[in-house]
């Protein structure tokens, strides 16, 4: 599976701040949900966009 991912940033109470610029794309053959937030490379946390 194929999604668009974007890398997030979370403050103290747990709300997203500082969502990158860019997104990027990343192959799983796990099913993401679109909206969920995962720590996909290298302890950076990452929100799903969408399923391409």
């Amino acid at each position: 599976m194929v999604y668009k991912i974007r890398l997030v940033h979370l403050d103290g109470l747990g709300n997203i701040v500082r969502p990158a610029k860019r997104t990027s794309t990343y192959i799983t053959p796990a099913p993401l949900n679109v909206g969920g937030l995962y720590f996909l490379q290298k302890n950076r946390l990452y929100r799903v966009e969408r399923e391409l």
